[in-house]
């Protein structure tokens, strides 16, 4: 369940669409790598306003991620 935001440009209108999900992101060894890949799994699923790492599995060598994200209808 989403919030829907109507933005109006130029007597245009863009809908957007926020969603609030959650992802299991492989650990990396280099905080860099981390970054980019929850920001690659991220984008896959819309354009992300933010996110965070809300827990470490060391032992599955997992990160749980939960973020908002955006997407066009």
């Amino acid at each position: 369940m989403g919030l829907i935001l109507i933005l109006k440009q130029n007597s245009t209108e863009n809908k957007m669409t926020t969603h609030f999900i959650t992802a299991e992101i492989a650990l990396q060894e280099n905080p860099l790598q981390l970054q980019q890949e929850i920001e690659a799994q991220l984008e896959q699923e819309g354009k992300p306003l933010r996110w965070a790492i809300t827990e470490v599995d060391q032992e599955q060598e997992k990160v749980t991620v939960e973020a908002i994200i955006t997407t066009e209808k």
